[in-house]
């Protein structure tokens, strides 16, 4: 399992709504709707012109009104980045794991999910989850350019739904997203149960190796994905610069 490969599967998976290369970093911009599209992905080192590339890559996302953040990743040589941008006032934050696990036999779910057209998913999703009204109109955006190797799937108790995932397959490597249970429905074994869903349809669809990006100190979700087979391949987290 390639931690490169999966990055590029993620990109993908995960759409932004402009990518650019500069010197081997991967500038994202989705409008400010989550940090994993809106930040420079430190994918390659940089050793050289660390200053001049900083302030490169602060200008664009400047120009775009958005702050700028780096996502640094564990198997990418890059000490000196890093120590320069907590030099230059950057905080460290949300370090997050990446867990893996290869596809095969998944256990078949006990209860029954759905699979909803992406719309009628969405619907479910921002009510669970309280998005924003703000924010809604860009996550939609994001939601309306996951590839067509999608499942939008829901899991319903007594006709209503508790629990939702989104999970995508790119190159075979099938990435879950935005998996949540409602609020007074956690903890009772319903995302246990999606995920396995998810994982099972992967399986039959394609997927190789699963994987998922998880904040480090949600410790309830790596329980989760530890207890269906996950391990810890690499970890990442960003860099935001402190605003005056």
């Amino acid at each position: 399992m390639a931690p490169d490969k999966i990055e590029l599967a993620s990109y993908v998976s995960w759409p932004a709504f402009e990518q650019l290369d500069y010197r081997g970093l991967v500038l994202r911009f989705a409008e400010g709707c989550t940090k994993r599209s809106n930040s420079v992905n430190a994918a390659i080192p940089v050793r050289e012109n660390i200053s001049e590339t900083v302030a490169h890559c602060e200008s664009l996302y400047r120009r775009k009104n958005l702050p700028t953040i780096f996502r640094m990743l564990s198997f990418v040589d890059n000490a000196e980045l890093d120590f320069h941008l907590a030099d230059q006032g950057y905080i460290f934050t949300e370090p997050s794991l990446v867990l893996v696990q290869s596809l095969g036999a998944a256990p078949e779910p006990t209860m029954n999910p759905i699979s909803l057209d992406r719309n009628a998913w969405l619907e479910i999703f921002e009510e669970i989850a309280e998005v924003s009204p703000e924010k809604r109109t860009t996550h939609a955006k994001i939601i309306d350019q996951v590839p067509a190797t999608s499942l939008f799937t829901i899991l319903e108790r007594e006709g209503l739904p508790v629990a939702c995932g989104l999970g995508v397959i790119q190159d075979g490597y099938f990435g879950i997203f935005d998996v949540i249970a409602r609020s007074q429905d956690r903890r009772r074994g319903y995302g246990t149960q999606l995920v396995k869903q998810m994982l099972s349809w992967a399986g039959k669809n394609g997927g190789h190796c699963a994987y998922v990006q998880v904040l480090a100190q949600n410790a309830p979700a790596v329980r989760l994905y530890e207890k269906l087979g996950y391990r810890r391949l690499y970890d990442y987290w960003y860099r935001v610069k402190k605003q005056a």
